[in-house]
């Protein structure tokens, strides 16, 4: 008969093995709309230290494996901001060690050695998807069509099927978008720093800024000739990381779905605002032009610093052409400010929509470039409004306006009679609206 072992010996023992038995115990559930899936992680066995992805199938009370990342795998060097959330969330296992699902509980997205990996939940597959680097912290939007993730502190949006495109970058050393700084993981156990809207449109962002907070260096005792790592921990008493919540929009779809819903509860008129290099208005118009049959469609404002005059022409000129003559084109400078981040010249913001106008005017006339392939003048006439803020821009003749929400309504009509009396055209006065805020 076998020696029992000696329980002061072997339980030391099993608890290594097992990480504190933990291994091999099932975690991080997620169970679908439906009732009819429950997805967790699990080590294949009690002292095998890789987690999987597993679905539990609940009308067939069967659970399926979705992900295996192996041993190999699962060892891959990982990224800082990984090392440094195991750290904070305790985490004891590798592999698969958390995941994100979509609304309906269908895919799911989770990180191996910074490789990201889309899972179908319902088939029971898996598959690695690209991106620019090495992956930290992925999110699917609420419809699974797209992710949310971080490279090197960048704040980076990918189509499940489509492309990539970086929403935010670290301007500076020692910052970072999408992340939870020390104190949120460590204290407030947020472990996440980026959050989609219900709609899928939008995306939350954590920007963090930790400059000012004492620098600390933490060598592994386990490889005495490595490389102390070099973190960021605000002792007691010191200064903390600066955090700032930020908003993006990412998604041109919902808009024009909005278009759609407001044209089914009777509303007259939809504009599209315009970021400078983060949305493209004339796009998503275009969308709402095709999508619509009645409505009056148009940009709030396309920017003048950003298209050739000629370009903005053509795209107007379509635009209207799908819409069949429901299209306004607003036209606006910005700031002064954005447009110098974006790397672009500033110039007099009249001049500017002055030059914009005419060289539009002029393509929607039929007139293009010199020596170039003639164009064909507008089917249908477009009405061209200024965003006007200043009483002198509104008094110029020839376009229409849109005033600040809190500027005086009544000083802007005795502008715009100023410039209803000098109008170019009589078939093109200058109209006057203001926007209301919500």
């Amino acid at each position: 008969m076998p020696e029992t072992p000696d329980p002061l010996d072997e339980f030391p023992r099993q608890v290594a093995r097992t990480r504190g038995f933990t291994l091999g115990v099932p975690r991080s559930f997620t169970v679908s709309p439906d009732g009819e899936r429950v997805v967790f992680l699990r080590t294949k066995t009690g002292d095998d230290p890789v987690s999987c992805l597993w679905v539990f199938d609940v009308e067939g009370a069967k659970e399926r494996l979705v992900f295996d990342p192996g041993a190999e795998e699962a060892e891959q060097e990982l990224t800082e901001a990984e090392i440094v959330r195991r750290e904070r969330a305790r985490e004891r296992s590798s592999g698969v060690t958390a995941y994100a699902t979509d609304d309906a509980v269908r895919r799911a997205v989770f990180v191996v050695g910074g490789r990201l990996f889309l899972a179908d939940l319902v088939e029971g597959s898996a598959r690695e998807l690209s991106a620019p680097g090495a992956v930290d912290d992925p999110r699917l939007d609420p419809g699974g069509e797209r992710i949310a993730f971080v490279v090197a502190g960048a704040l980076i949006v990918r189509d499940v099927e489509g492309g990539v495109r970086e929403l935010a970058k670290p301007d500076e050393p020692n910052t970072f978008w999408g992340l939870p700084e020390f104190v949120a993981a460590e204290e407030m156990r947020r472990f996440r720093g980026h959050w989609w809207s219900p709609d899928g449109a939008k995306l939350a962002a954590v920007h963090v800024d930790e400059r000012e907070v004492l620098e600390w260096f933490i060598g592994d005792p386990t490889d005495p000739a490595a490389r102390p790592r070099s973190v960021r921990y605000p002792q007691a008493g010191t200064t903390d990381a600066t955090v700032t919540l930020w908003g993006f929009d990412v998604g041109v779809r919902p808009s024009v779905d909005l278009a759609v819903r407001a044209e089914d509860h009777g509303l007259s008129d939809v504009f599209m605002v315009e970021g400078v290099f983060s949305n493209d208005g004339m796009t998503a118009v275009a969308g709402m032009a095709a999508r619509t049959s009645r409505v009056t469609v148009g940009t709030g404002i396309a920017n003048v610093y950003l298209r050739h005059p000629v370009m903005l022409g053509l795209a107007a000129t379509a635009i209207a052409d799908i819409s069949g003559g429901r299209f306004v084109l607003g036209l606006g400078p910005n700031n002064a400010g954005m447009i110098g981040r974006a790397g672009l010249a500033w110039k007099d913001p009249r001049t500017a929509l002055r030059e914009t106008t005419d060289a539009v005017r002029s393509v929607f006339a039929g007139h293009g470039v010199p020596g170039l392939r003639p164009l064909r003048a507008a089917a249908h006439r477009i009405p061209i409004h200024w965003a006007a803020m200043a009483l002198e821009t509104s008094a110029i003749r020839g376009t229409g306006s849109a005033t600040s929400p809190k500027g005086s309504i009544a000083i802007m009509r005795k502008q715009h009679g100023r410039g209803r009396r000098t109008a170019k055209s009589p078939d093109q006065p200058p109209g006057l609206f203001q926007p209301r805020q919500a």
